[in-house]
């Protein structure tokens, strides 16, 4: 079975072999698996940062959070090498970054919101307030003819 066209970072997303062998009824529903399990590791430094000032556990966890919004980042280049998306998203990263290293809260919530604006149209957009845009679906009803193929 032939995959459909996708951009190259919907590809990544899941495997192709399993795609192929469960067949592709669960495309759309699958490419909320990057953002959801990027995104929920940025969740709780974000969710902390809007209620707290920075602090020392701030600190602990930002290279971790920055790690995970830069695998996400990655995700969403055109081609296979990084493109100006990509170096987009990471200089919203490294401002974030600088932000939270230099105790200003105000910057580092502006540069993740203009992180979360400059994601491409489409599966890869989300909104930290929003969990459906990035937890996907929650059951996805698989026919069992296309499971078997």
């Amino acid at each position: 079975m032939a995959l459909p066209d996708l951009e190259v970072w919907q590809l990544a997303l899941f495997q192709a072999p399993v795609a192929q062998r469960e067949g592709l009824k669960h495309l759309r529903a699958s490419a909320g698996e990057a953002p959801r399990r990027a995104m929920l590791m940025a969740l709780p430094g974000i969710d902390y940062l809007e209620g707290h000032d920075i602090d020392e556990r701030m600190m602990k966890f930002l290279p971790k959070m920055c790690k995970k919004m830069e695998a996400y980042a990655g995700l969403q280049s055109k081609d296979e090498a990084p493109d100006k998306t990509v170096y987009k998203l990471n200089a919203h990263v490294r401002a974030f970054e600088k932000a939270v290293k230099n105790n200003d809260k105000a910057a580092a919530l502006e540069a993740f919101k203009s992180y979360q604006n400059d994601m491409p149209r489409g599966l890869a957009r989300f909104d930290i307030h929003d969990p459906m845009t990035f937890e996907g679906p929650k059951d996805v009803n698989v026919p069992k003819a296309a499971a078997a193929t």
